[in-house]
């Protein structure tokens, strides 16, 4: 919970998360646990949720929404706190309001460089096939996303670390406040 910088680019809760209350698994209640384990599953399930409606973007896209709809003020947003980074992830302003512009497949929303985005790639070529009918394609099996997902799995890792240490600092921030 003491880890801050300009590493950090989102939070997620970590403090006051409901967990199961008994063995039974019947009931939630707030227990005293929680912290980086649980602001990593809830970052983590953000991104996955919104790929999951939006399987055609890249991990470009899926994060630079996470970004532009985290829960701070718009001016907030474009500058990055050393404690909270851009802010608190808000997956649902994407899944039910259709807040956040993925913008550019291929350019990061950290670095504003390009990235190397194949499933981007990939499905123009695919829809440009939908218009040549008599074209016939022959693909390999055994050719997959492969290096689109190793991509997506580190952009999740690092904003999965991000979002745990910013949890921290954030929720020990306003322990000390109290």
């Amino acid at each position: 919970y003491s880890t801050y910088g300009p590493h950090v680019a989102l939070t997620a809760p970590g403090l006051g998360v409901p967990g199961w209350c008994d063995g039974a698994k019947v009931r939630y209640c707030v227990q005293g646990q929680g912290g980086t384990s649980s602001a990593t599953a809830l970052a983590s399930a953000s991104a996955a949720l919104i790929w999951s409606k939006h399987p055609e973007w890249t991990s470009n896209q899926v994060l630079r929404v996470l970004i532009k709809t985290t829960g701070r003020s718009q001016k907030g947003r474009s500058v990055r706190s050393k404690y909270i980074g851009y802010g608190a992830v808000r997956p649902r302003a994407n899944l039910l309001q259709g807040k956040g512009d993925p913008g550019d497949p291929d350019i990061s929303p950290l670095t504003g460089k390009k990235t190397l985005n194949t499933k981007a790639k990939k499905s123009a070529e695919k829809e440009a096939e939908k218009d040549a009918p008599d074209k016939v394609t022959v693909t390999d099996s055994s050719s997959g996303d492969g290096d689109n997902n190793n991509q997506l799995y580190l952009i999740l890792g690092i904003v999965g670390g991000v979002v745990i240490v910013a949890g921290g600092v954030f929720g020990l921030a306003r322990v000390r406040r109290n």
